[in-house]
């Protein structure tokens, strides 16, 4: 039998080499990258991350963070479990209230806008948002579902440099104050009228809105009609707090770049600073304790990065504007209340910074707001029945008690 060789190609051989190498480098380098994510998750509070639906949804805006116990895989799935149910609540309730963009798969703000004078069908959630927005924008508490104009016309004007923006501002333009006035006095007659109508059929929910030509004619063409406005993630938060809670999802917290914070039923502890403007400088002045089943409210004149403020005449301009006459300007620089509620905790605060100083103290201690803290003047800080075991000022400031 004629022995049969075997022909072997060297080249082959190289190539498999090659390629075996290769796809081992590649290997350990995803086993590599995958223990280093592993890794990032440790025993503590982890952030769990929104997975937009659609390219309008602003998913950043709000953050949840969530304890998880035990080893970096265990803490990692159990992150990736929670996303699983935290991230589709949360694109729900984000396109609910989206005042801006229409979405296929639900009916929302803007729908319900684009229909004017037409019922439409919306889910319970809008439903009961909607309603009780509606019976605060009655209350004439410097609240409205139809005033957000005001906050954009305040961000067109600090939007402005130099002597542009101080050259617009209401108390030397006769022009911006006279165009903010209208807006008001416009918002305030829209605001008594029935602009919403609400009707509950066999577990059906509808709603109507009508709007004069008075109101439209002060909005600009990309102004939305109807907006949640500064309370608009209050309302979210809550809402996602309670479906959490629902699920057993008790130990974390919610925050918002607004400046709302709620803590679920189990929440370990924690705090957040304080900050203040002193000349000209941002600087962390204390510190706020925030404990279980507590929602906290801060409303700042400022940002990091000073784009949202100017000073004239001694005064703060800031788009958190006073509803009774358009102004963007208060007795203090930065806000902070601690309630159970966060809604109504945000919504008393927006009513106490609209009023005068006096009457704004002596309604804040009639009804016992918990931990108001405000800054004022320079180096003062107004405390109003505020435990000193849960907030602590680092700073040497003047520290006014009531």
């Amino acid at each position: 039998m004629k022995k049969q060789e075997i022909q072997i190609n060297r080249k082959n051989i190289i190539l498999r080499v090659i390629l075996f190498l290769f796809f081992l480098t590649v290997g350990v380098t995803f086993i590599a990258l995958y223990f280093t994510g592993v890794l990032q998750f440790q025993k503590g509070y982890s952030k769990i991350e929104i997975i937009p639906e659609n390219q309008n949804i602003k998913a950043d805006k709000i953050v949840y963070y969530a304890y998880f116990d035990g080893n970096s895989l265990s803490v990692r799935q159990n992150v990736k479990n929670l996303q699983g149910f935290y991230s589709p609540k949360a694109n729900y309730v984000l396109m609910l209230t989206d005042e801006y963009a229409n979405y296929e798969s639900r009916n929302n703000l803007k729908t319900i806008a684009d229909n004017e004078g037409k019922e439409v069908e919306v889910d319970e959630v809008l439903y009961k948002i909607l309603q009780d927005a509606y019976t605060k924008s009655k209350e004439e508490k410097n609240y409205s579902l139809l005033g957000y104009k005001l906050f954009l016309q305040w961000d067109v004007i600090i939007g402005l440099d130099g002597l542009s923006l101080i050259n617009s501002d209401p108390s030397v333009n006769p022009e911006t104050k006279a165009l903010l006035e209208n807006q008001v006095q416009v918002i305030k007659e829209e605001s008594k009228r029935e602009f919403l109508s609400f009707r509950n059929k066999d577990e059906k929910f509808f709603v109507k809105a009508s709007f004069t030509s008075e109101y439209k004619n002060i909005l600009d063409d990309n102004d939305p009609l109807l907006s949640l406005g500064i309370l608009k993630d209050a309302y979210i938060i809550d809402y996602l707090a309670s479906q959490l809670e629902r699920e057993g999802n008790k130990d974390g917290f919610l925050i918002s770049s607004d400046g709302y914070i709620k803590a679920l039923s189990e929440y370990q502890g924690g705090s957040y600073n304080l900050y203040d403007i002193y000349d000209d400088k941002i600087s962390q002045v204390g510190s706020i304790l925030i404990n279980k089943n507590e929602s906290h409210c801060r409303y700042a004149f400022f940002d990091y990065y000073k784009s949202m403020y100017y000073s004239i005449n001694g005064q703060i301009r800031y788009p958190l504007v006073n509803m009774k006459d358009g102004m963007a300007s208060s007795f203090g620089k930065a806000f902070s209340m601690k309630g159970t509620d966060l809604l109504e905790t945000s919504y008393n605060l927006l009513n106490f910074i609209s009023l005068p100083r006096d009457e704004a103290i002596s309604l804040a201690i009639k009804k016992e707001y918990n931990n108001l803290i405000f800054f004022e003047g320079e180096k003062k800080v107004t405390t109003i029945n505020a435990d000193e075991k849960n907030y602590e000022i680092i700073s040497s400031y003047q520290i006014e008690k009531h």
